[in-house]
């Protein structure tokens, strides 16, 4: 990998050595260690060297399940996909005429992995162009891409509550496709992460405009836990638990002002607090999440809601 590493500049590589040279730089970028930081390098192996800088630690996180992971950040804590973007921007700016493919190759899978698959699509079609190695991955992946990119542009219609939910329905039946048809596949956790992305939007249509849709508030319950149960291992999952847990203390607030005949369902009120609180003390437990201070602050909230609910009616 030595003479990949210091070919020299792709301005003066023969036709023929191009692809080499190409598959010699991604290559190098999976298994060299990270370069020094340091200024601005010149000379004729400038291109390749900087190249290699500005892709290492991206190149560490393309296998990273960012379904139940965060994203990874960078040393300034910047999303790393985003930063890489913006470097690889300064290196067409300093370096047009080198690699072409493998720059426009390594944004195509930023794009991916930012969730804005119209543009991955499009850097994918222009290495295809290309006279590259990498031609063929592009588009394979392009493929990919394009489906996912149809999946997103899919509208959200809100001119009923009814459309709305509809729309959002036929978008997560697309996003279900994508991740039996992506499991096992490269961007399995990308389709997991966006599938679980809709179905949060239609669980929050579900839930503001549950006073509209009939058995509303059994639907939003029934629909809040089977999030919780069905995204057990996603890096959101404290975050849907909370959401459940919020609809649950909402729930209790709600019966406690609807009292017929001024009288409290006591039952009722006591099982949504209950619920809402046996979350609220999971979520407080745990270590590493940033919802366990908010959920604790809830807890205390909740039960001095409690005392002061039950201490009217005894």
């Amino acid at each position: 990998m030595t003479a990949s590493r210091h070919a020299p500049r792709s301005t003066n590589v023969q036709r023929w050595q191009r692809p080499l040279v190409a598959v010699g730089v991604l290559l190098c970028l999976l298994t060299s260690p990270r370069p020094a930081v340091g200024a601005e390098r010149d000379g004729e192996h400038a291109a390749y060297e900087n190249l290699i800088e500005v892709l290492a630690d991206f190149a560490r996180h393309l296998r990273d399940d960012l379904y139940r992971f965060p994203p990874p950040a960078d040393v300034t804590g910047g999303n790393l996909f985003a930063v890489t973007l913006t470097r690889l921007e300064n290196f067409r700016t300093l370096h047009p005429a080198d690699m072409p493919d493998v720059v426009s190759f390594a944004k195509a899978e930023a794009y991916v992995r930012l969730g804005d698959y119209a543009k991955a699509e499009r850097a994918f079609q222009a290495v295809a162009r290309l006279d590259s190695p990498l031609r063929p991955l592009a588009e394979q992946r392009g493929a990919v891409i394009a489906a996912m990119a149809r999946a997103a542009d899919l509208p959200e219609r809100t001119d009923t509550l009814e459309s709305r939910i509809a729309s959002l329905r036929a978008k997560l039946d697309a996003w279900d496709t994508l991740v039996r048809d992506n499991t096992g596949e490269t961007y399995e956790s990308v389709c997991r992460r966006e599938e679980e992305r809709i179905e949060g939007r239609l669980l929050s249509t579900i839930i503001e405009n549950r006073a509209w849709l009939d058995g509303g508030s059994d639907t939003a319950v029934g629909s809040a836990a089977f999030m919780v149960a069905k995204h057990s291992e996603s890096a959101r999952a404290a975050a849907h638990a909370l959401r459940l847990a919020d609809l649950q203390a909402a729930l209790a607030r709600t019966c406690a002002g609807e009292r017929t005949n001024g009288k409290l369902d006591e039952a009722a009120f006591e099982a949504h607090v209950a619920a809402a609180m046996e979350i609220y003390a999971r979520i407080a437990s745990l270590d590493g999440v940033p919802e366990k201070a908010e959920a604790e602050g809830k807890l205390r909230a909740l039960e001095a809601y409690r005392h002061t609910v039950l201490s009217d009616v005894h």
